[in-house]
């Protein structure tokens, strides 16, 4: 895979459509768009004050609808030749409207979080993809912005400059922080920095360079150095692991399966952090199998394990990937053992993210959504 955290929309039409798109100028002029309001979308999305700013609101909504656009971006002999790309596109707008929505009652930190998830998603999906692309003239106006070291960081890796965001990751990672929020970006920079070197690096010395750089820092909270401790472990592991050449389609999605399996069976609990390597080597087979076959007969099972593995490697910015993979493979392939496998996990983190203390309480449009994918799956 070549990708890390930031975007989701590209993620789902071009995991599903990437052959397609190169011989339909329109969509690939319309995917143009959209990709330059996602990548807009991040100098405001990185800081919870840019965001909520009323100076911004304006500009926000503009590419919101842009991104909305997207189901329109496809003609309708493609949507008729590739179901898949029609059910995910809808999904996707009705992710992007309900975003527009909430951001228009003056729900911002759900609505930015959204904004994230679908950017993450995307890159999550889609950065594995080669581009020789440097987007110079953003990340001209990112140097000349207002922006924390942290959120440069998070920028360059929302637009593909990996190695300039692992330089600013590896910069902020070599200080210590000072306070609770230091320590909440340092703990997500580390995360982030890992995600490029297994994934888009796919290299396990870079990766252990980067955990000992980390590991000599004595002064940082013991949950981190746990943390660092285990991931060593994983990542040696990796290092002497007899390299598997050519991967694809079936093959790397069964290599997948068998990481996932591995490493959920030495889970110490649910959202056990101690298996992200192994998760993260996963979602990159998948990533390249959904990429070299979108029409694979692999591609529903493919979405149901990155499902299991984004529903451990949570992010408390990017909390919902998981339920988009689970409802694409719903959608992809309904009325099969599948899609009842995907059901199942999607109504149960639904169930369990809406309980508390005073029981369950699921909103309307949540319950309706329910409905319609259990119909759908069984």
């Amino acid at each position: 895979m070549k990708t890390l955290i930031p975007t989701a929309l590209m993620s789902f039409i071009l995991a599903t459509s990437v052959g397609i798109a190169k011989e339909r100028p329109e969509v690939t002029s319309n995917m143009r768009e959209v990709f330059n309001s996602l990548m807009n979308l991040q100098t405001y999305a990185v800081s919870t004050d840019r965001f909520r700013d009323s100076k911004n609101k304006d500009v926000i909504s503009k590419d919101l609808k842009t991104l909305e656009r997207v189901n329109h971006s496809f003609p309708k002999k493609m949507m008729d030749e590739e179901p898949g790309i029609a059910a995910i596109a809808k999904l996707y707008q009705d992710y992007i409207h309900d975003t527009q929505t909430q951001f228009k009652k003056g729900n911002y930190e759900y609505a930015r979080n959204r904004v994230r998830s679908a950017t993450a998603f995307c890159l999550n999906c889609h950065t594995r993809v080669t581009t020789e692309k440097v987007f110079a003239d953003f990340q001209n106006r990112i140097e000349k912005g207002d922006f924390s070291l942290y959120e440069k960081a998070e920028i360059a890796a929302a637009t593909r400059q990996f190695d300039k965001a692992l330089k600013d990751y590896r910069e902020l990672l070599s200080t210590i922080p000072k306070n609770e929020w230091g320590i909440i970006e340092y703990s997500r920079a580390l995360r982030h920095a890992v995600s490029i070197a297994v994934r888009v690096k796919r290299d396990p010395k870079l990766t252990l360079e980067i955990l000992d750089q980390v590991a000599k820092q004595k002064e940082l909270p013991e949950f981190i150095q746990d943390y660092v401790a285990q991931w060593k472990k994983e990542t040696v592991a990796w290092k002497d692991e007899k390299v598997e050449e050519d991967l694809k389609g079936a093959k790397a999605v069964a290599k997948a399966k068998s990481i996932i399996e591995k490493a959920l069976a030495s889970q110490a609990f649910p959202a056990d952090e101690n298996i992200d390597i192994s998760l993260l080597r996963a979602t990159n087979y998948l990533h390249e199998a959904l990429d070299e076959k979108p029409n694979s007969e692999e591609r529903a099972e493919a979405l149901y394990l990155l499902g299991m593995a984004y529903q451990v490697l949570q992010d408390p910015m990017l909390w919902d990937l998981d339920t988009i993979y689970y409802e694409s493979c719903i959608r992809e392939k309904p009325h099969s053992d599948l899609s009842k496998k995907c059901y199942r996990r999607y109504s149960d983190r639904i169930y369990f993210g809406y309980t508390g203390s005073g029981g369950t309480f699921i909103p309307e449009p949540e319950l309706k959504k329910l409905v319609e994918l259990r119909k759908l799956a069984n």
